[in-house]
């Protein structure tokens, strides 16, 4: 999509792009993902820890971003940052490199998590945090789409790269009217920072973002598999049609339309 692939980032590609209308990530989540819980969301209990999150791989990480996490941190109170203990052997290096920000906080602070054996327990994990902090270099993909669908706010801050600009793509496609790109994407890491800031330390902002997450994801072109499948054959078919006429390849933009169910 043009969120992934600009235009003018598409000379760098040896293919040619077939340029969906909302995203390139496809979902399932409404038919293999019971929504348990429809009622909205309740401002949160400020004597309970505030969840940040990024379970993701740890190769994920990068240091500038680290820095910014470990700065958004001590501008937190009541705190604690879940990530994946995955790989195992990165989880020593990360704690060192907290402590040189947190002192000897980190190794509480901090809290690492396995992997766990079914996709139920990974989504009642997910559920019960606050903010996901999208790695920059290298966005969240298949996490980043069930933490949204559990309507866990995800900061992102795009930069250039294919895998840089997934979160941006993501929130674009779930986004119905622009509020929620105002809220979650950036555009410098002193935005990452003070955003995600204000979301931990103002309890209405955050049930602002999760009851809006609730209120467009079923709506959302993000979770219609449907409608992507249609957008997806459509570029499959002129791409088809290109090459059956003889016609070198070229970048097809397939349009935003309404679909016939």
């Amino acid at each position: 999509d043009e969120n992934v692939i600009p235009t003018d980032s598409t000379q760098f590609y040896s293919e040619k792009i077939i340029s969906l209308p909302h995203t390139y990530m496809v979902t399932n989540h409404k038919n293999s993902i019971p929504d348990e819980n429809p009622n909205s969301h309740t401002l949160r209990d400020d004597s309970t820890p505030f969840i940040f999150c990024s379970l993701n791989q740890l190769i994920k990480f990068d240091p500038l971003w680290f820095e910014v996490v470990m700065n958004i941190l001590q501008k937190v109170d009541n705190y604690v940052l879940w990530l994946l203990e995955h790989p195992i052997d990165g989880k020593e290096g990360i704690l060192n490199e907290a402590k040189k920000h947190l002192g000897d906080s980190a190794s509480t602070r901090i809290v690492f998590h396995s992997h766990v054996p079914s996709r139920n327990e990974h989504f009642e994990r997910l559920e019960k945090c606050d903010l996901f902090l999208d790695p920059t270099k290298y966005n969240s993909h298949a996490t980043g789409l069930d933490a949204l669908w559990k309507e866990v706010p995800l900061l992102t801050f795009p930069q250039t790269r294919f895998a840089s600009r997934v979160g941006l793509s993501l929130i674009s496609a779930l986004d119905v009217d622009g509020s929620l790109k105002a809220d979650l994407v950036v555009y410098t890491y002193e935005q990452f920072e003070n955003k995600a800031v204000e979301i931990a330390t103002n309890g209405k902002k955050l049930l602002n973002l999760k009851n809006k997450l609730r209120e467009v994801k079923s709506k959302s072109a993000l979770f219609n598999s449907v409608d992507f499948v249609k957008y997806f054959e459509q570029g499959l078919t002129e791409a088809w049609k290109i090459f059956k006429e003889g016609k070198s390849p070229s970048k097809i933009t397939v349009p935003e339309k309404e679909l016939k169910n």
